[in-house]
């Protein structure tokens, strides 16, 4: 067995990393988990959405002026309202499921990038990082923001790779579900246009 544990000590270790991530993440969710008046505003839209009462076709408000933001977090959401019984707080649980699978995305992607070291490093500050975990307990719209920022890069990479018209388009995709979740995300623009012209 010890052989075995020091042959696969990187997932021995990830494993351990994972559930540290899962319970700081989900330990007394249902307690402390934040609901004003954003959150209230949400449920009850989301709520709309999952009873096919109402289909909205604009999403959050936005801090610069009569700005919205687009739909998808509304309905990207929506079905952990579903599976919660359309309690509030299951969509606080559907945002800490998507931090716990960003963290392991993004330990696959450093490994592949750089190596097992980095890797372990990288998921142990993400696992422990306050803010990650703050953002992590409640339902908000940016919250998801990393994942999907980081499945659009890991997207238009393999497109080119691949040389793949699908995964562009689906790049494509990705970038529009990030910046309808914050429009901080229209700064992942730049770099893309530049990754397009060095190749």
């Amino acid at each position: 067995i010890l052989k075995l544990l020091k042959k696969h000590i990187n997932i021995v270790l990830l494993v351990f990393i994972v559930l540290f991530a899962i319970f700081l993440r989900f330990y007394k969710l249902e307690q402390f988990a934040t609901f004003l008046a954003d959150q209230g505003r949400d449920a009850i839209i989301i709520k709309r959405i999952a009873t096919f009462e109402h289909f909205t076709a604009i999403g959050p408000p936005t801090s610069v002026g009569h700005v919205f933001s687009g739909p998808f977090y509304y309905y990207f959401i929506a079905p952990w309202f579903w599976i919660f019984n359309f309690q509030p707080v299951g969509l606080a649980f559907g945002i800490a499921f998507f931090s716990i699978l960003f963290i392991l995305v993004n330990y696959f992607v450093i490994k592949n990038i750089f190596n097992d070291k980095v890797a372990l490093i990288s998921t142990v500050l993400l696992t422990f990082s306050s803010t990650m975990i703050d953002f992590s307990r409640f339902s908000w719209n940016p919250n998801p923001l990393p994942f999907f920022a980081l499945l659009s890069y890991i997207v238009l990479v393999k497109s080119f790779e691949k040389k793949d018209y699908f995964l562009f388009a689906l790049f494509g995709g990705l970038l529009a579900f990030s910046i309808q979740l914050h429009y901080l995300a229209l700064f992942l623009i730049p770099p893309s246009i530049i990754f397009f012209l060095a190749k």
